[in-house]
């Protein structure tokens, strides 16, 4: 199972689950990352297709990227050169964190 915000124009955004298969979240680490990510991505627009968004979400949980420090580092050239106000994106990382981990003591609890 895989549990995303949907964001489109000129519509309320809305969480969606969908079943994906194989996916294997390999560390917190990992899943952490993911979200900051996302919401880089997200706070700038660049992605309007969120089906590619969640596919990025695939491959970093697949640990593609296993080294934390390393997707940090990309984060921080990221949020220099695409990002004007980092504390807007950090807000928005720090609840979207929130919102994941709720939703995965909601699962682990079921």
């Amino acid at each position: 199972m895989f549990i995303y915000l949907n964001i489109s124009v000129n519509k309320i955004p809305t969480l969606k689950v969908i079943i994906v298969p194989n996916i294997q979240l390999c560390n917190f680490n990992v899943l952490l990352s993911s979200i900051v990510f996302l919401s880089i991505l997200l706070s700038r627009s660049l992605i309007s297709d969120f089906n590619s968004v969640l596919t990025l979400l695939i491959l970093l949980s697949r640990s593609l990227i296993s080294d934390f420090n390393s997707v940090l580092t990309v984060l921080i050239l990221l949020s220099r050169s695409l990002i004007s106000d980092f504390n807007s994106v950090l807000t928005l990382s720090i609840l979207l964190f929130k919102l994941f981990s709720t939703v995965l003591i909601l699962l682990s609890r079921s």
